[in-house]
């Protein structure tokens, strides 16, 4: 186990559940529902709801790889600790963890925004998505092998 996620056991932002399949299969049924969602909202006006969906897709995608490993993520961990745990447990998705992290930030700056309307593109949301259909393939690939 890397430093980091023992680091982050030790900080209380991770904590040992044992290898739970059925929570495990639970999120990544949520999370091909919430992409499923987002995909059908995508075609509305409703950017930023279609936004959280496919955020909350690679969300849930990255809680399940993390149960099929043992481990959750605890309120005190939020996502930013889920995503960096998710990106040491697989190199498939420490590869995309740039991109999955520029989505926690967008979402977080349209949950809690500061200033101006921070909805996403188009452009943005379309990408969004896209990432979603690749981080829950890779984790259903992962996890039933």
């Amino acid at each position: 186990m890397s430093e980091n996620i023992q680091a982050l056991l030790a900080s209380g932002r991770l904590e040992r559940i044992g290898k739970m399949k059925t929570l495990q299969a639970f999120l990544l049924k949520d999370a091909r529902q919430h992409l499923h969602s987002a995909v059908l909202l995508q075609k509305s006006d409703d950017v930023n709801g279609a936004f959280q969906l496919a955020y909350d897709s690679t969300r849930k995608s990255c809680a399940a790889l993390l149960a099929y490993h043992g481990l959750r993520v605890t309120s005190r961990g939020g996502h930013f600790a889920l995503i960096n745990c998710a990106g040491e447990l697989s190199s498939s998705i420490g590869q995309l963890y740039s991109e999955i992290n520029d989505l926690r930030q967008l979402r977080n700056a349209i949950e809690y925004p500061i200033d101006a309307d921070r909805s996403p593109s188009s452009d943005r949301l379309s990408y969004s998505i896209a990432l979603a259909e690749r981080v829950l393939a890779l984790v259903s690939a992962e996890v039933a092998s």
